[in-house]
């Protein structure tokens, strides 16, 4: 079996909670406006600058096919590192959780949609915890748009 005892850092989005392996999160901060992308990839919400840097937002709500809200004062922003620096916006941060073997269920059919994304379910407090894989949050086609974006635009 393997060894699934790593931290999470648990978010929640739309009551559900999310799991994001703690070692890929670089930052959490506030929520920000956020930059639309004329013409950008489906699954970008738009840019937002983090000390000079131009970072893309995904938009987890459409990845997931959750309802859309919008932006809160109170909602918080993960950067993580992709295949570039990348964001996404949850509702909340719980805290940081890790998961031993006996927690972690493989989960390869906890919803056709979410697959590529999901490495598994861990249960914490009596709650499931979907744990996402942020290794494909981002295709070739994106990245390639996404790039091609930032050579266009600025945030100045």
């Amino acid at each position: 079996m393997t060894d699934h005892s790593e931290s999470y850092c648990i978010v929640i989005i739309n009551d559900q909670r999310y799991g994001i392996p703690l070692k890929d999160v670089q930052r959490v901060i506030r929520a920000v406006q956020i930059t639309a992308l004329p013409e950008g990839p489906e699954n970008i919400q738009g840019i937002i600058n983090v000390r000079g840097q131009v970072i893309p937002v995904l938009n987890i709500r459409k990845m997931f096919h959750l309802e859309e809200k919008d932006i809160s004062i109170d909602d918080r922003i993960i950067l993580f590192q992709s295949k570039i620096p990348v964001c996404f916006i949850v509702d909340s941060v719980e805290g940081i959780a890790t998961f031993t073997d006996s927690q972690f269920q493989q989960s390869t059919e906890i919803h056709p949609l979410l697959d590529q994304y999901v490495l598994g379910v861990a249960t914490y407090n009596l709650k499931n915890i979907i744990l996402i894989d942020l290794n494909h949050f981002i295709n070739e086609q994106e990245l390639s748009l996404i790039e091609e974006t930032n050579s266009n635009n600025s945030l100045g």
